[in-house]
């Protein structure tokens, strides 16, 4: 199976804001659940920058095998969406207590930073990211971030079209767990 986002940010793309991407995974399974997933891309289309990664060998940036080390900082990156959504507006206050907030608008892409390094972490726990965002969520696991869902458990849906999910990603364990405590508080 052969899941796609043609074009993950495209209300960025429509105002000319540069952060929006194409994002494609590949399941060996007809009806595949998130672990079967064995192959990712996300292509940022504004930059060219392709981000990559095949399950069990790992993340790669432009066809270059990239190992992102968990750096713990003071103040870390923290991005993911922000919307509308009551949870949202309870749990992104309380990050902005020690962490500084970024969100592109652009989910997939967001995740590849996080699977680069860039980031320290990706929130989102609207319950609204959908299936076309899976080669994002494969990138961040294959990169070897940790990531659940918002009450600390493993993803693994099932991937069709009603598929609905929260995450929490972290470069490291302890921004992980304190996210995660944030969200359940």
């Amino acid at each position: 199976m052969l899941i796609l986002d043609p074009l993950d940010g495209s209300r960025n793309y429509e105002a000319g804001y540069p952060a929006y991407s194409f994002a494609i995974a590949w399941a060996d399974r007809e009806k595949p659940r998130f672990s079967d997933v064995q192959a990712s891309l996300v292509l940022d289309l504004a930059t060219g920058t392709e981000y990559s990664s095949i399950n069990g060998i790992g993340f790669f940036v432009n066809s270059k095998k990239t190992i992102a080390k968990p750096v713990e900082r003071l103040n870390p990156l923290i991005s993911g969406d922000f919307g509308a959504s009551r949870t949202a507006k309870t749990v992104f206050p309380k990050l902005a207590e020690f962490a500084y907030l970024r969100m592109l608008g652009a989910s997939t892409l967001d995740m590849a930073l996080l699977a680069r390094g860039a980031l320290d972490a990706y929130v989102d726990v609207r319950k609204q990211l959908l299936v076309t965002h899976t080669a994002g969520l494969a990138l961040m696991r294959d990169s070897g971030a940790i990531m659940t869902d918002a009450n600390g458990n493993e993803i693994n849906p099932l991937m069709n079209q009603d598929t609905a999910y929260t995450v929490i990603a972290a470069r490291d364990r302890k921004l992980h767990k304190r996210i995660l405590g944030i969200c359940n508080q």
